[in-house]
């Protein structure tokens, strides 16, 4: 796989962001917390996740958080998220970017 680092992205729908690793089938988001055993991951990393997808124009990649302990050095979990989550996760999303720009005026 040809892995790409910190990939910024606008998106048609008025939004960007910065992407911290993908590949053509993968997109990566790395997360450090305080764990020691179990972790796991939240909406708003679904969520961030489906609108990186999405924003990188590979709308059929799998996504995952990777998530490093600061609680224990070298403990790294990874949580694959199911296209489900995913495609949910962009709806989610979806609606409260809309929100937002009604909010704040922008149409």
């Amino acid at each position: 796989q040809a892995w790409i680092p910190e990939r910024s992205f606008s998106h048609e729908l008025g939004y960007g962001g910065k992407v911290d690793l993908h590949c053509p089938t993968i997109v990566l988001d790395v997360k450090t917390k305080e764990f020691t055993d179990k972790v796991e991951a939240f909406d708003d990393h679904i969520m961030q996740l489906a609108a990186y997808r999405a924003g990188l124009g590979i709308p059929n990649a799998r996504c995952a958080n990777v998530f490093v302990s600061r609680s224990v050095p070298g403990l790294v979990k990874i949580i694959e998220h199911s296209e489900a989550d995913i495609k949910k996760g962009f709806e989610m999303f979806y609606h409260l970017l809309k929100y937002w720009q009604l909010s704040k005026g922008y149409e």
